[in-house]
């Protein structure tokens, strides 16, 4: 399944801002994305190659134990393979996640309307999060609690689900001269497919990764 966690929508219109505040955070915003978009567009296949062999020579264990898992609780199980297949997506995407969580968190930081603000947090918080997964942390939390329904860890209930229903989307409304906007839908374009990219190549190598250990 191909993971792309946050849906970005830079709204752009074209001509000068109405104030000169309006004109900061108009000028920021661009800029916060500029240097994401810049900062994926660099990230390389030998960079994502390096990541792949290192995130699964980490989780290996991890695997092994959960494979264990499948003959003892279902539902445990299930609950795992879906919060360890995000573990993997995004540890493996590291440099496409990064820089949108630099860029999220400067985005909370701007004097956007409310609306917008709330967008920047729930996108920030939720990068923080993937970004934290540890799976064999939480597997051994849920086991020492007896596999209780009221310990099940929180990473399990918002990423047990394969459909991922509840990513989070942010707008980011931006005021640019019209070259600015033209470079920037050109480096946003580039940023888009070299993301898509990424995540459809770990997306086939955790197909072949993950049925080894019989999930």
């Amino acid at each position: 399944m191909r993971r792309v966690w946050v849906s970005v929508i830079a709204v752009i219109a074209v001509g000068l801002p109405a104030s000169a505040q309006a004109t900061t955070v108009s000028q920021k915003a661009y800029d916060l994305l500029t240097r994401e978009y810049r900062a994926q567009i660099a990230f390389t296949d030998a960079q994502m190659n390096h990541n792949l062999r290192s995130t699964e020579t980490r989780l290996t264990s991890c695997a092994s134990s959960l494979a264990a898992l499948f003959s003892t609780n279902l539902t445990a199980a299930g609950a795992f393979t879906d919060e360890l297949e995000a573990q993997y997506y995004a540890d493996v995407a590291a440099g496409i996640d990064r820089p949108a969580l630099t860029a999220f968190t400067g985005l909370t930081h701007l004097r956007f309307t409310a609306k917008y603000h709330r967008q920047a947090v729930s996108a920030a918080k939720f990068m923080r999060t993937v970004l934290a997964l540890n799976t064999c942390k939480d597997m051994t939390r849920w086991r020492d609690a007896g596999y209780a329904a009221s310990k099940e860890p929180p990473n399990t209930k918002e990423f047990g689900s394969a459909l991922m229903l509840n990513l989070p989307a942010i707008t980011v409304p931006l005021k640019l001269p019209m070259s600015e906007a033209d470079n920037f839908e050109v480096l946003e374009a580039k940023a888009n497919k070299r993301t898509m990219a990424v995540f459809t190549s770990i997306g086939d190598d955790w197909g072949v990764w993950a049925p080894g250990f019989g999930f």
